[in-house]
């Protein structure tokens, strides 16, 4: 049996509605070298027989007598692939026709990529990705929280054998996250700039049942990271990057606001002489700062001071988007700033 280039895994669990529309996206792929791993975790609906309608020889069914969780259908997949680069696809996504062809040749052009994410549309709206490219600001971002559109990654299979890397149940709600930072270790990570994925919001989404989860889990992966990093944080400092990367900033205490400011502008100091670079960590803190600004001000709080206070420019890419928010977030049509 020959191996194929890549293996899709896409895990199931009574996702009837949409599991066909999925399917169908990968096997009308324009590359063609793949096996698509379906992993049904014990669903209740008639995933089974939709999935089973389909004879397409590069499909490898696989059922769990009992659901055991995303983590463990997960890993299920990463245990039966033969690929050398593995790919991720949820059962309520659909990918563009051009999305393998694209990462299968970044990967094969950039051998020290380990990860590879695309741009994402969001299904039923124009609202489109906007996540890093870069793997220095990637590395960054993560301190933050995840940058990579998780049904949309494609990983270099041998880096996660070699490393015996899966997802993780100490990382649970946030498994994703978990394994980005430990990949991040082992070579660049990167994000496509093109959309190669539409991607659907619903309000079963797992993202949204298991949040306070997520929550817990996220911190428990960011503090990991740092020290993975080489990064000694102390209690209060990481208080704050926790309510920065969670938004959970009381906006309408200035002091608050102004605390933030503070850290943002401090971190790439916390940082120094880790593995994070810092013009990529001023990027990425000005962007945190920059977003945080622009919800206060949509709030109606006065921010313009606080904003020229701490607003991290280094590079001429950054003075045109200054530029460009100070304009739209701080001035009227009348060019009087708004209060």
């Amino acid at each position: 049996m020959d191996v194929p280039k890549i293996s899709v895994i896409l895990p199931v669990y009574n996702g009837s509605a949409y599991i066909c529309e999925s399917i169908d996206s990968i096997l009308k792929q324009h590359f063609a070298d793949f096996e698509l791993i379906i992993v049904n975790d014990a669903s209740s609906d008639n995933c089974k027989e939709l999935i089973n309608q389909y004879t397409d020889s590069r499909i490898n069914y696989i059922e769990h007598a009992k659901n055991e969780g995303l983590v463990a259908a997960l890993n299920t997949g990463i245990l039966l692939a033969r690929g050398k680069y593995i790919a991720r696809m949820d059962q309520d996504d659909i990918s563009m026709p051009n999305r393998l062809q694209l990462q299968f040749d970044f990967m094969e052009k950039n051998e020290n990529c380990v990860l590879l994410g695309t741009q994402i549309q969001i299904l039923d709206g124009i609202k489109s990705s906007k996540m890093f490219c870069g793997s220095e600001d990637l590395k960054s971002s993560l301190l933050f929280g995840t940058s990579f559109a998780h049904p949309s990654v494609m990983m270099r299979a041998s880096v996660l054998r070699r490393s015996e890397l899966f997802y993780e149940e100490r990382f649970k709600h946030a498994e994703d996250y978990g394994l980005w930072t430990l990949l991040a270790l082992h070579g660049a990570i990167e994000n496509l700039p093109d959309i190669c994925l539409k991607y659907r919001k619903h309000h079963s989404q797992y993202t949204k049942v298991f949040s306070n989860e997520m929550i817990q889990a996220s911190r428990y992966i960011r503090n990991n990271y740092l020290k993975a990093c080489g990064v000694s944080m102390g209690e209060n400092d990481l208080e704050t990057l926790n309510m920065i990367a969670e938004k959970s900033a009381n906006i309408a205490d200035e002091s608050v606001i102004e605390k933030i400011g503070c850290f943002l502008e401090r971190l790439s100091t916390i940082c120094a002489g880790s593995r994070f670079n810092a013009d990529s960590l001023k990027k990425v803190s000005y962007i945190q700062w920059r977003q945080l600004c622009g919800e206060r001000q949509k709030k109606g709080y006065g921010t313009y001071g606080l904003y020229k206070k701490f607003h991290f420019r280094h590079s001429i890419k950054d003075l045109r988007t200054h530029a460009w928010f100070f304009r739209h977030i701080f001035f009227k049509k009348n060019n009087m700033y708004s209060v």
